[in-house]
């Protein structure tokens, strides 16, 4: 995704000005990307950086009037009117609708600034007067920072492909941290798979003297939000609810092109029940796929019509198989391996969002944050697809795991599961479009905090919608839930929808081995097209069984069979019983796929 890059080198290394360029080259993935590099050797500094043209960081660099302060900063912020109003009344100069408020933000809050900062992000500050730089992210570390040291020289960047193409020792895989990867789907706490790469704890603030000493420091601490006093249900409530009508029009705004990406569940529901659609008409949109219009489909356009705006579908499509390969590698490339062969629906339907708006307003980590919903669990593939030490490896990962899973359930939401789970769809999200999310604004995070326990959070979240928009408030969900719905309707409804939710699951992804021979016995094909589509947009079991099944040779190469961490024997058998549709093996080959392809383009390319 569009991000900054940076070289500081306490030794004057002519190469230092080819290698920002390389760096800031490699973020270079779409024709819609502005970059630009910022070199200052006296003080040991080189700076690069891509934005989204037109975007709220698209001013770089960003300058106080005296010259002497300069900021680099990726990603956006959401605050009030109030706060520019106030700088204004200071006589600083900047346009409202980008990024060249901040550094004024800086010269009147001074370390209080990082509090201020509401989004993800990550940034540079540069004090010429003091030869000082500050490399700071987000709270929540979503904003990824990858980093190299050395004795000689310190490397960062948003994405460490950057970092990959200029510092040859960190093209090797960490075996110890892929056992994390292809069990969790991610390299735990600050490590990465990259040998020498790790990341900067979230809410960061690293600052470096004269390009030599660094002093590394948090600014934010979870605590301030965990010791905050509960409140009781009521005043949580209406607490809950007063701020979200307060913040929301920091995310969506008259003057900008924004589209929203409603689904039929709960999430962009209660987002769309507090939209002004007076004031403003926004773009709705819903993913679909092959098969059917989905439950998101059909329910989106139903609170679409209700709220007066205009929604459309976007699919894919026989376009979609035809650029499957081309999908799938262009998603390993751009997310650092980040992201599996899912991505490449994702990347191929944020395409199509982009067409319609550059902002997508989303739903995203409402029912993480509101009723503690987690996909983030410890699930590693088959064993046999690895080697002995492999297999050791994901055994300490279920253990590093179970270390991590401490405290606060909404901590380890927001602080864990975000940056490092949630992290891998907005990195590939995040290289097409701006992705907004009004749930993970501080101001509604800090209420979240003070929930009791006692309430009843799926009644809270419908009481929400209701009270904002009645109409929207007595639809059902995607998955049959309803406001005020009487037993055993209720129960029958609900039983019914995660029925067709769990075959779909199984028919598409999890079916396990002994269910898949039974179905291929009935003739799997046809019972597939009567449970595939009610509430995904993307099959990936069908596709590379069946459209896109010679891709799967890459796993049959020798080189991908002399992996030291694959079991050859395994690997083989695996992908001749998947493509007969005997046994079900989509999330080994899944792995294994994202794995190679990592290996290639990442590690062998440059």
């Amino acid at each position: 995704m569009p991000g900054i890059s940076g070289i500081i080198s306490k030794a004057n290394n002519s190469q230092n000005k080819r290698r920002i360029l390389e760096m800031t080259n490699a973020m270079m993935h779409e024709s819609f990307y502005n970059s630009g590099t910022y070199i200052n050797e006296n003080d040991g500094i080189y700076i690069g950086w891509v934005s989204h043209r037109g975007s709220f960081d698209d001013c770089l660099p960003v300058t106080n009037e005296t010259k002497n302060l300069l900021l680099f900063f990726s990603g956006e912020n959401y605050i009030d009117n109030a706060l520019l109003d106030h700088l204004k009344k200071k006589q600083h100069m900047f346009d409202a609708s980008n990024a060249s408020y901040l550094i004024h933000l800086y010269e009147e809050q001074g370390d209080d600034f990082y509090l201020t900062l509401n989004g993800f992000f990550s940034g540079i500050l540069v004090d010429l007067n003091r030869q000082t730089l500050i490399l700071f992210n987000d709270r929540f570390g979503m904003k990824r920072v990858y980093a190299y040291t050395d004795d000689d020289e310190f490397l960062f960047s948003n994405e460490a492909k950057s970092i990959l193409r200029v510092q040859k020792k960190t093209r090797r895989l960490e075996e110890k941290n892929l056992g994390e990867y292809f069990s969790l789907g991610c390299a735990l706490e600050n490590n990465t798979i990259f040998s020498n790469i790790q990341t900067l704890e979230c809410g960061s603030k690293w600052t470096f003297i004269k390009a030599e000493h660094v002093k590394k420091e948090r600014y934010f601490s979870p605590r301030s939000w965990e010791d905050q006093p509960v409140l009781d249900e009521s005043r949580y409530y209406t607490k809950l609810k007063e701020t979200f009508r307060k913040i929301l029009p920091r995310y969506i705004k008259p003057e900008e092109n924004v589209a929203i990406s409603l689904t039929g569940g709960l999430d962009t529901r209660m987002i769309m029940a507090y939209i002004d659609t007076d004031r403003m008409k926004p773009e709705c949109y819903t993913f679909g796929g092959f098969y059917r219009d989905s439950y998101d489909v059909k329910i989106a356009r139903k609170i679409a019509r209700a709220c007066g705006l205009r929604h459309q579908t976007l699919r894919i499509d026989d376009g979609f198989l035809k650029e499957f390969p081309d999908l799938v590698e262009k998603t390993i490339f751009v997310t650092d391996g980040n992201m599996n062969l899912n991505g490449a629906a994702m990347l191929f339907v944020n395409k199509m969002a982009r067409e319609i708006a550059p902002v997508r307003l989303t739903g995203n980590y409402g029912s993480e944050i509101i009723r503690k919903v987690s996909n983030f669990k410890f699930n590693p593939p088959d064993c046999g697809l690895f080697s002995y030490d492999m297999r050791q490896n994901i055994n300490l990962a279920a253990e590093s795991f179970r270390s991590i899973k401490h405290g606060r359930d909404l901590s380890f939401t927001l602080f864990k599961q975000l940056p490092l789970y949630h992290y891998n769809s907005f990195s590939l999200e995040a290289t097409q479009l701006m992705v907004r999310s009004p749930f993970t604004d501080n101001d509604f995070i800090e209420v979240a905090y003070r929930k009791p326990q006692s309430i009843d959070e799926r009644a809270l979240l419908l009481q929400l919608i209701f009270d904002g928009n009645k109409e929207l408030g007595a639809m059902i969900s995607d998955r049959g839930i309803k406001r005020n719905s009487i037993f055993p309707v209720s129960f029958i409804r609900h039983a019914y929808y995660e029925f067709l939710f769990k075959m779909e699951y199984y028919f598409n992804y999890g079916m396990p081995q002994f269910l898949s021979k039974l179905m291929y016995i009935l003739g799997h094909r046809h019972l597939e097209k009567i449970f595939l589509g009610w509430h995904k947009y993307y099959h990936l079991r069908p596709i590379i069984r069946d459209t896109c099944s010679d891709y799967l040779n890459i796993l049959l190469d020798q080189k991908t069979l002399s992996r030291s961490f694959f079991n050859k024997a395994f690997i083989e058998k695996m992908v001749n019983d998947h493509l007969k549709g005997y046994k079900n093996y989509t999330v080994e080959i899944n792995t294994a796929l994202s794995i190679e392809l990592t290996c290639r383009l990442l590690l062998e390319q440059f």
